[in-house]
């Protein structure tokens, strides 16, 4: 027989048996199978009725298995080679499955609610299948007992949306939640308990991306399991090419491209295949064709990219013999006006001997400087603003049609003056970044660190583009320039973008003193822990106290009489630091034990011990916790208990019950019971006082 010992702080100890069976396994029918991620979501993980992942249970290791995911339980309960949790293929052998039985001493989960024939079922099934692992091995599971989030509404909208309240469902919501986005907080809201309400903002809206959502409840809390949000691009539509005719042989050209719909992740398919796009704006885009050497009919479509997306109707391109010059391009274009400049022309069927083809400008004929058969380079004079007419007539006397050249006045070199906001944090959300200056113009945009980003120009003193979250991924100064395009334009001056390494969230460890008995005088409090940033600031049971000294790892404050002039009723003041933005936030709560009166164990306590526990079951050497004179302080101050994983029996200053195990089994009722077994004393309770005296003397420090 495997024995399987499960020592807890209980009345007595109990001594725990699971029987294996060493015959065949009946259970395991033809095709048994299960899968583990959806057997413990539904029947071991925290969030479940059945579960016994959650604190005070295996999620903090009650009798020496811990698990809080699917992962670990697999591990735990299949890999683990000392004990035999679970024997693939053999439920009867396997403890996992014979401690959930109806006739299990002990059956498990402790306490019930127990599971019921078809889940035990799934559990055999899985182990008769040869207890494979789960499919989220990179997975984060929810902490135990932290918030559950059910779902979001809505869970998707459309790329280029402003911003957009997000509703969450849930439970186990608290004031100080907070939505993540991809591990970055959003604005957020508490409704209620089941309800929470928060903004995704239009930048991190402009790109089409799937986000992680979760809920994150104020520091150790928990954490919820992840939902998708998602910002989905539209489907495109194509409703014009122009040309939508070119003539073989001819050189590469642009092709322009009307419809709706266009993102700036569009590509433009030829015969399915991608081309290089340029994307113009949400109705237009440009792509660049290839020569066609035969003639022929190609189809162009557009594709968005998931999530969403998909690809418009296709439209025709014809390639044809063509008689005579034809033109598929012009550089520049836009040309500059009231200033010379060298004009190229592109296309098919250019005449260079014995005579040149000649280019027409407004009608008048330019001899070009050099000539190709798909290529003219000719010098133009300078002209006024305006359009003009360009066309090319070769030697016979055949001529293109003609194509439209917009001559502009220069655009100005663009300056920079501010940026809003000027930093971020490092790991934070997209977001939009609002430029001032001079000189935009339409078609000016926004380079970071180089790149440019989709930029929105209000007028010629402002303009905003969004930043993604990659952008903010690494910290450190980034310049930001705006680009202006020709005619004139050009670079302008750098401003430069932080990106914050934010603050971590401080872990006070230790306090000293750790407790005294309330009415006293004003003191000098010393935390000790890690991350203390410049700036953090301490509250003592809720209130601010003066912080004197900092360091990163020490804080100095002081506490006055008024604070500490009565105990609170759970014997517990929090003492709470808060980092500064950005990042930062508050800590886990360090709690400074406050008393009623005075006790020690020897005047007030250990008359307890003999009048309540020590009637047989902890009054001897064989017990596993002895609380007769002499020996109770070392039995319990500072000890771990076996039954409650890293919780200690007796915690100086901590008189809460999830610091000390003996409060926890003093305070315990049907309705709240114990980490591990049953409340104590077995019998006639403690009385009001008695459990005080306990509260205080554990409050205090526990004085011998």
């Amino acid at each position: 027989m495997l024995a399987l010992a499960l020592g807890v702080l209980a009345g007595c100890t109990e001594q725990r048996d699971a029987r294996v069976v060493e015959s065949g396994s009946p259970l395991c029918v033809q095709g048994a199978s299960a899968s583990l991620d959806a057997l413990y979501a539904s029947h071991f993980a925290a969030s479940a009725s059945t579960g016994c992942a959650s604190s005070g249970c295996h999620g903090t290791g009650a009798g020496g298995l811990t698990f809080t995911n699917a992962q670990q339980f697999w591990a735990a309960t299949v890999n683990d080679g000392a004990r035999q949790w679970v024997v693939p293929g053999a439920p009867e052998q396997s403890l996992l499955y014979t401690k959930l039985l109806p006739d299990a001493a002990n059956r498990m989960p402790e306490g019930g609610p127990y599971l019921d024939d078809a889940a035990l079922a799934q559990v055999a099934a899985w182990i008769c299948a040869g207890a494979p692992a789960p499919s989220d091995a990179g997975v984060p599971e929810p902490v135990p007992g932290g918030p559950a989030l059910s779902g979001l509404t809505p869970d998707s909208v459309a790329v280029g949306s402003a911003d957009v309240s997000v509703q969450l469902e849930g439970a186990r919501f608290e004031s100080g939640s907070r939505v993540e986005l991809g591990g970055a907080p959003l604005p957020t809201r508490f409704v209620s308990a089941s309800r929470l309400t928060a903004t995704v903002s239009a930048a991190i809206n402009a790109q089409a991306a799937e986000h992680r959502v979760r809920v994150v409840n104020p520091p150790d809390g928990g954490i919820s399991e992840e939902r998708v949000f998602r910002v989905l691009n539209p489907t495109p539509t194509l409703t014009a090419l122009a040309p939508d005719t070119v003539a073989t042989g001819g050189a590469a050209f642009d092709v322009s491209l009307a419809g709706s719909n266009f993102t700036a992740s569009s590509v433009v398919l030829l015969d399915g295949a991608e081309v290089a796009t340029t994307w113009v704006s949400g109705t237009s885009l440009r792509a660049r064709m290839p020569t066609f050497p035969a003639p022929g009919s190609h189809q162009v479509a557009v594709r968005n990219p998931a999530p969403g997306g998909g690809t418009s109707a296709a439209r025709t391109l014809t390639a044809a013999l063509i008689d005579g010059p034809t033109i598929t391009g012009l550089s520049p274009s836009p040309g500059e006006a009231d200033r010379a400049f060298r004009l190229g022309v592109t296309g098919s069927g250019y005449d260079c001997t014995p005579t040149r083809a000649s280019v027409l400008f407004d009608g008048s004929a330019l001899t070009p400087a050099t000539c190709a058969a798909t290529r003219l380079e000719v010098d133009v004079p300078a002209t006024a603003a305006g359009d003009h007419g360009v066309q090319v007539r070769n030697a016979d006397g055949k001529l293109s049609a003609t194509v439209t050249l917009s001559l502009l006045a220069p655009n100005p070199v663009p300056a920079l003056a501010s940026l809003t906001p000027s930093e971020a944090s490092q790991g934070g959300t997209a977001l939009t970044l609002n430029v001032t200056g001079s000189g935009f113009v339409s078609g000016t945009s926004l380079r970071f660190n180089g790149v440019a980003r989709p930029t929105s120009v209000q007028g010629a003193s402002a303009l905003s583009a969004n930043l993604t979250s990659a952008d903010l991924a690494v910290a450190g100064d980034f310049p930001v320039t705006v680009v202006s395009p020709a005619p004139g334009g050009g670079t302008s001056n750098a401003l430069a973008f932080a990106v914050v390494r934010p603050n971590p969230v401080p872990r006070p460890t230790s306090l000293s003193p750790c407790g005294l008995v309330a009415g006293g005088a004003g003191f000098t409090l010393t935390l000790d822990g890690q991350d203390f940033a410049s700036g953090a600031s301490v509250t003592f049971n809720g209130t601010a106290v003066s912080v004197s000294t900092r360091s990163a790892t020490r804080l100095t404050v002081t506490v006055p009489a008024s604070l500490v002039a009565t105990a609170p009723a759970s014997g517990a003041a929090s003492v709470v630091v808060t980092n500064p933005a950005p990042g930062g936030g508050a800590s886990a709560p360090a709690w400074f034990g406050l008393a009623t009166r005075a006790v020690t164990l020897a005047t007030h306590v250990q008359p307890l011990f003999e009048k309540n526990c020590n009637s047989g079951c902890h009054s001897s050497p064989s017990t596993p916790i002895n609380l007769t004179s002499g020996r109770a302080y070392g039995e319990l101050v500072g000890q771990t208990s076996s039954g409650c994983a890293s919780t200690l029996l007796v915690k100086a200053c901590g008189p809460l019950r999830s610091q000390s195990v003996l409060i926890d089994k003093v305070l315990a009722t049907n309705s709240s019971p114990a980490c591990s077994g049953a409340a104590m004393p077995k019998g006639q309770p403690l009385t009001a006082a008695e459990k005080q005296t306990l509260i205080d003397w554990v409050a205090q420090g526990a004085p011998p």
